[in-house]
C-alpha cells in the first residue's frame, strides 16, 4: 500500500476528520505499530486519474530521514508498467 505522512496529506488539502484514526496503518522498521488513518488520494498520469487508498501514518515527518511518499504496488502497479531508464534518469508509466 501507498503511503505518507499525515502532515503531507494535510498540505495536499486531505481534511482527516473525515476519516477514522487506526491504530496500526503500517509498521515500522522496529516491528511498532504506526498510529494514522486510511484516505484515498486521486492524481493525474497524464490524462488518466489514478485513486489510491493511502495510509497516512501520524507521526511527524523529518525529511532528512523519510521519504514524503511511498508509492506502493497495490492498484497502481496493476494499472501500469512501470520502466525506469537510469542512464537517461527518466521513468515511464504505460497504462496496462
Amino acid at each position: 500500500r501507498s503511503c505518507s505522512f499525515v502532515s503531507i496529506g494535510e498540505k495536499l488539502g486531505i481534511d482527516f476528520s473525515d476519516y477514522d484514526k487506526q491504530n496500526n496503518v503500517a509498521t515500522g522498521i522496529s516491528g511498532a505499530d504506526v498510529p494514522g488513518y486510511i484516505a484515498p488520494i486521486s492524481f493525474l498520469i497524464g490524462d488518466y486519474e489514478v485513486t489510491l487508498n493511502v495510509a497516512w501514518m501520524d507521526i511527524p515527518f523529518d525529511p532528512e530521514k523519510h521519504y514524503f511518499f511511498i508509492l506502493g504496488r497495490e492498484k497502481f502497479f496493476e494499472e501500469f508498467d512501470i520502466i525506469f531508464r537510469e542512464s537517461k534518469k527518466k521513468i515511464i508509466f504505460r497504462r496496462v
